[in-house]
Order: C-alpha cells, then structure tokens, then sequence
C-alpha cells in the first residue's frame, strides 16, 4: 500500500479562529478497514508522518497556545473522494489516529482522548482535493485570563 495514494501537493496549515484551533493537513485518513490491515511498522509510520505534519502546520503558532486544561472538543473533517459508507461503525474509528497525534507529546493539544477529556466528532466531505481538517475548541492564548485548570492526574 503505497502512501502517496493519501498525500497531496498542498502545505499543512493552522490557524486560530476565536478559541477554535484549525489545521489541515493535506492528507488522507486510511479507512479503518485499511489501517488494520496494515504492517505495524507502516502504521507506525503513519502516526509518525502524520505528527510531523501537524508539528509543521503548528509552526511557530505552537509557541503561544497554552498546555491543555480540561475538556475539549475535537471535530475531525475528512473531505474524501468516495465516502466510508459505514457511518456507525467505521466513520467513528476514523477518529483514533488523530486523537493518538493530538494527544503526544511534543503536540499535546488534548490531555487524553477519553471522554473525559475530549468530546470527538467525526464528519466526511465528499471532495477530488482530499484533506484532514482538525477543529479544537476551547483553546487558550498564552497572556489571557487563564481559566480553571485541570490535568489528567487530579
């Protein structure tokens, strides 16, 4: 299975929207269906591609958004070629690679991908330009009024 089937041309970007963090990343989701079947090591090397590309569209925005505190909400917009047609069982799982990136360190957007800590939603666009789309809200801004914070161990 050959990666270049799920890149694009496109740079990754990022940006904030309010306290609503974008990014988009010019690759494809595998289908769960693809991602279990595939070799450890290419998974391994689809988590490790995938955080690099977040860590570059991140850039230097990285520097003024501050360590997660309490629960987020995570919208994960894949815009495919032909949509997964299982949209209770499969279209939920498409979730977990990028819940794992988001959650590692040194990106560390979420505390945890449970659902104390991350509330998740996945939606599919049917588009010829396939992308990943990644919404987290609330973010908060280093220099702002900091809100309660919470981590994982309390």
């Amino acid at each position: 299975m050959s990666r270049k089937r799920y890149l694009t041309n496109t740079e990754p970007k990022a940006g904030l929207a309010g306290d609503e963090l974008r990014i988009v990343l010019p690759i494809r989701i595998p289908s769960p269906g693809e991602y279990k079947r595939m070799h450890w090591a290419v998974n391994r090397a689809w988590r490790e591609a995938m955080a690099t590309l977040t860590l570059v569209a991140l850039g230097p925005l990285r520097a003024k958004l501050k360590p997660p505190s309490g629960k987020r909400q995570v919208v994960i917009v894949s815009h495919r070629r032909a949509l997964i047609r299982d949209e209770i069982d499969n279209l939920p799982n498409l979730a977990k690679l990028p819940l794992d990136v988001l959650r590692r360190h040194p990106i560390d957007l979420i505390i945890d991908d449970g659902r104390e800590w991350c509330e998740g939603r996945v939606e599919q666009v049917q588009d010829t330009h396939e992308r990943t789309e990644i919404r987290i809200s609330p973010i908060e801004i280093r220099g702002e009024r900091p809100t309660q914070v919470r981590t994982k161990r309390e």
